[in-house]
């Protein structure tokens, strides 16, 4: 259940994203995150995902992070730690570096705390050949292919 809901915003892309992988519809308030939450869908050791899953306090307010992702076991049998994700353009993570500090030291301690790990996801990690493909072969996943071909 998120701890904050996305409002509707007139400067970014807002919407919500329905997935198997998720017990509810995921909001996302920025295409980027929408990006992101697509290549989670499409990783097979994706086993769930969370979207403004925690409320982290800090001095006079708190931070709630994007998403909080957990896997399924790879072909070795290792389970990678449950990830605590912030999804932000990388000019907005050089350019606010000193406002995002405090809220990702506590976001770290937090999830060090909860055996997680807490990471940033930026366009060089999420705009990729990879997700292009993504998105085209999206739109052939409702087709049945024809048998004699």
């Amino acid at each position: 259940m998120p701890v904050r809901k996305i409002p509707k915003n007139h400067l970014f892309v807002t919407g919500r994203h329905a997935t198997a992988r998720s017990a509810e519809m995921v909001e996302f308030e920025a295409t980027l995150e929408r990006d992101h939450v697509l290549l989670l869908d499409a990783d097979p050791l994706v086993a769930s995902y969370e979207a403004q899953p925690v409320r982290i306090p800090l001095p006079g307010k708190s931070y709630v992070p994007d998403l909080l992702v957990h896997f399924h076991q790879d072909a070795d049998g290792v389970l990678r730690p449950s990830e605590l994700v912030e999804v932000k353009p990388q000019a907005f993570l050089d350019k606010y570096a000193e406002d995002y500090a405090p809220k990702f030291a506590a976001a770290k301690i937090y999830a060090q705390q909860r055996g997680w790990i807490f990471c940033t996801r930026t366009e060089k990690d999420i705009r990729t050949p990879r997700l292009e493909n993504i998105k085209f072969l999206r739109g052939y996943q409702r087709y049945e292919p024809d048998p004699t071909l």
